[in-house]
């Protein structure tokens, strides 16, 4: 490997080199300026009108040439042959010396065939009817084009991005890599005196013949314009793993080198605490996201977090390359009375808010407590009632706790969100069990939750029952909503069970992008259909440690490179045995009585809400009918009707040992698995269809 002083070296003398042939080095002769996507049509696809496809849907890493780029994959059919995406768009207004540029690059996947049957795509754009491109493509490359829309500025515009799939639609994996629209501005982003730069560099295309443009010591071959053709050649460039910024060569013709923006946002600010206890120190936590598509490397901006009238001290935001996030940590000591926080966060362009109630250190009544030698549950009053419970696990002779269930059930309708703490709780039990019930009733709902304990060491039943007083919509109902390591040993775990989406080891994260790219990684609240066994569990232990405080993007505790992130911090409160909490379901149970699979959500530890806990919880009504099951997807509320009941109905259980081991309980508790199927052909027939599969089917 050449060293870094050596390839810096190569690439200038290959730039002297063209420069002494009559080049024109662009890096330092062109005035620099700026740009900014007014819109990235990768976010905007969910938003489109799609027609006449096999398949059109968002790769984050689409590879053309063994070259990977965000994509949109765009499969058309055999009959009718020209599949199409329409965008709705206002496009902004430009001033004097400004100009707009839809740039994109289009190929055919690494992996599709390109002998004969197949012949290829032909690849269009349309603003409002005018064909603006078009151009057959019959190679696993990118193309990469630019075409100057400035004429379409301040107009409302259809853009219409068409894929023909010719005489037959065969291998046609189609993907437009990167396609958004820019405003180049000659007023440029204030440069950064040092650090990585990002931006994108267009030469007009030659009229006769194909030309070298060449970006530090990397050459591409411009191919000359054509009428149907775009009439410009785009190139993104980032510098944060080179020694430089650019440098550029360009042997003829018209040239823009621009530089993109960082743009720093905050997208969320939370008290990381589920059950804060006032006149405690309280942790406040701040994540600041890089939404630019320039680095941020000044580490020179501050962000604070206002308490009533009172900002905390400000902190600085790291580097951050276009994406990257952090997260800022304060701790803030809370009045001495429960009551309601409200904390906001400005920035430029936006203000984050956030609130919380914080409750009181000591019960303010009597406990109501159920018990068995695994398991034991306090409901905890407070100012507002019985507001939230503590699960403890027996720990030899003692009670170690694991978590909070808060709260106690709660209703967010078309008005509010309606959080249900009951004034009083009924207790009994018999030779069998303990039993814990109440009802709260608002002007819109009622609630009733009932417990029921089984002295046996059997896993505690847990029913909601939810009942409509007016008619209207309705977007969740939450049953058992658990929050392990709440204020005890937050993050950590030594195991996280889900099964068919998480097997997490030690302090491993759920819904990791190591596994899936963005939205797919997202599994905090799955289809249903992707749920192998209506169980979640969590496990802490003697060894349980946090996760580390800035993990890689493929952090994980079981790979070799990443067992120097995992550190060695312990959360003081852990357990002398291993001990695991789960929660279980019926899949099936008609929660309206007629629609089944409520919702699961896991999260561990808790990042959707900042919180440092583990989070199992069920709700209704199910996904994808009603609820999202990616965030930031919209929900399809439920139409309530005044009268109408609904029920959720859900296992809560203790086991000393591992999650497998819970997992294996719950099985035997609902009567062992069943004897498999006899297999539908032998070994020697599934080998040859497996080779069939593999070597004979593979279809786009």
């Amino acid at each position: 490997m050449q060293s870094k002083p050596r390839r810096f070296l190569k690439s200038q003398l290959v730039a002297l080199t063209l420069l002494l042939a009559g080049w024109s080095a662009l890096g330092q002769a062109h005035k620099t300026i700026g740009a900014r996507i007014v819109t990235d049509l990768i976010e905007r696809l969910p938003e489109a009108r799609t027609r006449h496809s096999a398949e059109i849907s968002i790769r984050p890493n689409g590879i053309c040439g063994n070259v990977e780029k965000p994509s949109i994959y765009h499969h058309p059919l055999p009959d009718p042959r020209v599949s199409t995406i329409d965008y709705r768009l206002s496009l902004p207004p430009i001033e004097n010396g400004e100009r707009l540029f839809l740039t994109f690059s289009a190929g055919l996947s690494d992996g599709a065939t390109l002998s004969e049957p197949a012949d290829g795509v032909a690849f269009s754009v349309r603003l409002d009817g005018e064909s603006v491109f078009q151009k057959a493509h019959r190679k696993n490359e990118w193309a990469s084009h630019a075409i100057d829309i400035s004429h379409f500025s301040g107009k409302k515009t259809t853009l219409t991005l068409a894929v023909d799939s010719l005489k037959n639609s065969s291998y046609d994996w189609a993907v437009w890599g990167e396609p958004a629209i820019l405003r180049i501005s000659p007023s440029s982003p204030r440069r950064q005196k040092r650090g990585p730069t990002a931006g994108v560099i267009l030469v007009k295309r030659p009229t006769d013949k194909a030309r070298i443009l060449l970006v530090n010591d990397q050459y591409h071959r411009v191919q000359p314009s054509d009428q149907a053709g775009s009439r410009w050649y785009p190139v993104y460039f980032d510098t944060a793993k080179l020694e430089a910024p650019p440098t550029v060569a360009w042997p003829s013709g018209e040239s823009i080198i621009a530089h993109f923006p960082h743009q720093l946002v905050i997208e969320q600010i939370a008290c990381e605490r589920t059950i804060p206890l006032a006149g405690e120190f309280i942790p406040l936590a701040m994540r600041v996201r890089n939404a630019g598509r320039g680095h941020y490397a000044q580490q020179n901006t501050k962000f604070f977090i206002v308490t009533g009238t009172k900002p905390l001290p400000s902190k600085f935001v790291p580097h951050l390359a276009p994406g990257e996030e952090t997260i800022l940590r304060w701790r803030w000591k809370s009045p001495s009375e429960p009551k309601r926080i409200k904390i906001y966060a400005p920035f430029i362009g936006g203000i984050a808010t956030h609130e919380f109630n914080t409750y009181a250190s000591q019960p303010t009544g009597d406990l109501v407590s159920l018990q068995n030698d695994r398991m034991r549950i306090d409901f905890i009053p407070g100012k507002n009632g019985y507001e939230y419970a503590r699960i403890h696990g027996r720990d030899e002779d003692d009670w170690f706790e694991l978590g909070v269930w808060a709260p106690l059930a709660e209703v967010t309708d078309s008005a509010d969100s309606t959080i249900f703490s009951p004034r009083n709780i009924k207790f009994s039990e018999n030779n069998n069990c303990q039993f814990a019930t109440f009802i709260h009733d608002t002007d819109r709902w009622a609630a009733s939750v009932e417990v029921i304990l089984p002295k046996n060491g059997q896993p505690m039943r847990i029913l909601h029952q939810f009942k409509a007083k007016v008619d209207g919509p309705f977007f969740r109902a939450t049953g058992p909503s658990i929050h392990l390591g709440d204020g005890t040993f937050g993050a950590a775990k030594s195991w996280g069970l889900f099964p068919g989406l998480e097997f997490l080891s030690g302090p491993e994260p759920s819904s990791n992008p190591r596994d899936l790219a963005p939205p797919n990684n997202h599994r905090f609240t799955p289809h249903p259909n992707k749920v192998t066994a209506p169980f979640m569990a969590v496990t802490i232990s003697p060894e349980s440690k946090l996760p580390p405080t800035a993990p890689d993007f493929y952090y994980t505790p079981d790979s070799l490179n990443s067992r120097s992130q995992t550190g060695t911090g312990s959360p003081k409160r852990l357990p002398s045995k291993p001990l695991s909490l789960s929660l279980a379901w019926n899949p099936g149970q008609k929660w309206d009585g007629r629609l089944s699979l409520p919702t699961a959500h896991f999260a561990s530890p808790n990042q959707p809400a900042m919180a440092n806990s583990h989070h199992l919880a069920l709700s209704i009504p199910s996904i994808p009918a009603h609820a999202p099951e990616h965030p930031g997807n919209s929900f399809n509320p439920y139409p309530a009707e005044a009268g109408q009941s609904f029920s959720i109905r859900a296992e809560l259980s203790v086991t000393s040992g591992n999650a497998m081991r819970s997992f294996g309980e719950w099985i035997t508790h609902q009567g062992g698995l069943p004897e498999p199927n006899p297999p539908p052909r032998s070994f020697t027939d599934e080998m040859a269809l497996c080779r069939t599969g593999f070597l004979e089917t593979v279809r786009g």
